[in-house]
């Protein structure tokens, strides 16, 4: 079950048609008002220096699975860009081990491209980018395939690129968009076979 972070997230739905929603098109100022205590309570031990970097998030929606954690295997998402004037982006964050420290395949249907992104200490590095046309309205199935350290990223069933990471990867997984981004997701899974 995901547990929204940051962000407006409206869910809809049950079973196969279930779909989810971010609305950065309807945040009025910063987002993030609680997050720090959700994100406390979903990563505790956590030092207070670290939680106080949830800002970074104030214009990153995320929506985190509450139980268990991600190591290996495929993580899948159809995404629908939706609309936005900043970002029209969406896409599957893992492997986080703290708030400010995870990987993130995202598509973005302004900017028509697929990119990984590793966030390391609230700084995000661009890790891998593949330029994609891609059209708002349209659902999209993206999926990390990550079998050690290596992750291959999908987009409707075609393999775009491969990525060896520097190290392997365990943590939290869930769904983030981005800035002023309306994006419905579905068929969020995990699939710890599939490698």
């Amino acid at each position: 079950m995901l547990q929204p972070v940051v962000g407006i997230w409206e869910f809809s739905g049950t079973g196969e048609g279930a779909e989810v929603e971010v609305r950065g098109d309807r945040w009025e100022q910063a987002p993030a008002a609680g997050a720090a205590g959700t994100l406390a309570l979903m990563f505790q031990g956590l030092p207070e220096s670290v939680l106080d970097e949830v800002k970074a998030f104030y214009y990153f929606p995320l929506a985190l699975v509450k139980e268990g954690s991600f190591a290996e295997g495929a993580l899948a998402v159809e995404v629908q860009p939706v609309s936005g004037k900043a970002d029209r982006a969406g896409g599957i964050a893992f492997g986080m081990t703290s708030p400010d420290s995870y990987w993130l395949l995202r598509l973005n249907a302004l900017e028509n491209n697929v990119m990984l992104f590793e966030y390391v200490k609230a700084r995000r590095l661009t890790r891998y980018l593949h330029r994609i046309p891609l059209r708002s309205g349209k659902w999209y199935g993206l999926t990390a395939r990550v079998n050690g350290r290596r992750v291959s990223a999908e987009l409707g069933g075609h393999r775009l690129f491969i990525y060896d990471l520097p190290r392997t990867v365990n943590g939290k997984y869930g769904l983030l968009a981005k800035a002023d981004s309306r994006t419905r997701f579905r068929r969020f899974a995990l699939d710890p076979a599939l490698r």
